[in-house]
């Protein structure tokens, strides 16, 4: 084929390969696994550090601490408060006890003096498993 200065090479939209020739293959570029190790061109790799791992662990770590520190001081604000709205019924709760065992005690007083009344009602704090101990030191009742 003749290519003059007025003519277009017949195959010029093709990049001027033939189309009927196949192209040449060009061979594949050695992995490096498979390319030769030269004794003077090989680097030493750098070695791995320990120092971000650990870096990371540690930040954890203190994250972790700081957060179950707020958790349970929180938790020991919540106790406080439960404790200190409770203290009102403790403290009555201890009055009344007070109360009910002084009138044990004036019962069983009563009952050991001769009173039928008093014997049936400390036989009966007996049958239901309740002594009273007219020796026992009477408890101080708290302070309102």
């Amino acid at each position: 084929m003749n290519e003059g200065p007025g003519r277009s090479a017949p195959y010029a939209g093709l990049g001027g390969q033939d189309p009927r020739v196949p192209p040449r293959a060009t061979p594949p570029e050695p992995s490096s696994s498979t390319r030769p190790i030269a004794a003077s061109s090989q680097s030493a790799a750098p070695a791995a550090s320990a120092f971000v791992p650990l870096l990371l662990l540690g930040i954890a770590f203190a994250g972790w601490t700081v957060f179950q520190t707020v958790e349970l001081a929180g938790e020991r604000a919540n106790l406080h408060a439960v404790r200190t709205a409770q203290q009102a019924q403790v403290d009555q709760s201890q009055r009344l006890r007070t109360a009910l065992s002084s009138l044990a005690t004036d019962t069983q007083r009563l009952a050991d003096g001769g009173d039928a009344g008093a014997k049936q009602v400390i036989d009966r704090l007996h049958q239901n498993g309740i002594t009273v101990n007219p020796n026992a030191a009477p408890v101080a009742p708290p302070p309102p």
